[in-house]
């Protein structure tokens, strides 16, 4: 038989021991891992996203995290049964005659997964020792796959704790911008978002490690870690915007946002040159109680900010969802599930709420 074969089976296994050997021990994702599943991805979640197929995107996200795992079984199978069929007397069936290639093929599959008896045997002592790092092989590439497996599945749940501890802050930029500039809430979310620095940088180390964490997909943008800083980082310019003091509070700006660079840039963004978001209304932030000087330092203040806010549309889009999330409150159609505004828009709500509260009080004494 043709040395061909053999030479490409080596290829294969080399190519498979580099993918492995990044992705759980270098800690970033192989040839295999990174390019066969992601560009699929970015597909699948643009054209679902847009149509609000969010659950499918979601069981495509972990189908394709499993095919990651029989890429790797596959693609040593495929190596070890083109190696065994570049030699002629590699493998040898009862009567001492070479085996067709498809048996040796199955005598590489059943080398990878058991010891046991099998009809063909090897042709000489080298190629018993060939069939135990078959079987050696087979059984590391399971060990490591469920090495890796256990990290990425801590790292998704981790996801969704980032999503809900921003969510109640950042049900909108605007939100967030008023809480801020509120001296009864201010602090209390000024711990949130403090509190959100260490979750932000430990996301983007866990993406930058596991790569594969881009395909666990959130059914809903109040459970996307994406959508939630991309609304921390609207937030963050309507308060520098709106901040009497803005000197005062620059060096808490500047560390969130430090963060926020670190978990968004890990997300394998395509670097295609999108559109950059629109620049909110002004009316509308006036209504909403946000004090705006006037629409020249609103255009001047966004135009600084184009490229940054470009990039989080890119990363939002890329997650299957649109601007339009970032900047409605998140959350289901039914009432109950609605997000309630960090502030009401007058007092007036605020203290009708306490009235009916103390009347419940003092009818139920």
């Amino acid at each position: 038989m043709s040395w061909i074969l053999a030479v490409l089976g080596l290829a294969i296994l080399a190519v498979m021991i580099i993918d492995i050997t990044q992705a759980v021990f270098l800690q970033g994702g192989g040839p295999l891992t990174r390019h066969a599943t992601f560009r699929a991805w970015r597909v699948l979640s643009r054209v679902l996203g847009r149509r609000g197929h969010h659950h499918i995107l979601a069981t495509i996200g972990v189908a394709l995290s499993v095919m990651t795992l029989a890429l790797w079984f596959g693609a040593l199978w495929v190596g070890w049964g083109l190696v065994l069929s570049g030699f002629e007397d590699a493998v040898l069936d009862e009567s001492g005659a070479p085996e067709s290639t498809a048996k040796r093929f199955e005598y590489a599959g059943h080398a990878l997964v058991t010891l046991s008896i099998h009809p063909s045997k090897p042709g000489s002592v080298f190629w018993s020792i060939v069939t135990s790092l078959v079987s050696l092989s087979g059984f590391a590439t399971i060990s490591l796959s469920a090495a890796y497996l256990l990290p990425v599945v801590s790292a998704g749940i981790h996801k969704r704790q980032l999503a809900q501890h921003l969510a109640p802050v950042v049900a909108t930029p605007i939100d967030l911008a008023r809480a801020m500039g509120d001296e009864r809430h201010s602090t209390f979310v000024r711990s949130i978002l403090e509190q959100s620095l260490s979750m932000l940088i430990e996301s983007g180390e866990q993406h930058h490690a596991y790569p594969v964490l881009h395909l666990l997909h959130a059914t809903e943008p109040r459970s996307s870690p994406v959508v939630m800083v991309a609304k921390l980082d609207e937030g963050l310019t309507l308060w520098e915007l709106t901040d009497p003091d803005p000197a005062a509070n620059a060096v808490l700006v500047h560390t969130i946002r430090c963060a926020i660079d670190s978990c968004i840039g890990s997300q394998g963004l395509s670097n295609q040159r999108g559109e950059v978001p629109p620049v909110p209304d002004i009316n509308e932030l006036r209504e909403a109680g946000l004090q705006i000087a006037g629409t020249a330092p609103l255009s001047r203040h966004y135009a600084r900010l184009a490229e940054r806010r470009r990039v989080l549309c890119e990363a939002v889009e890329q997650e299957g969802f649109d601007w339009n999330t970032v900047v409605t409150p998140c959350g289901n159609k039914a009432n109950w599930h609605e997000p309630y505004p960090i502030l009401p828009a007058t007092s007036k709500g605020l203290d009708d709420d306490n009235e009916h509260a103390t009347r419940a009080l003092v009818s139920s004494d």
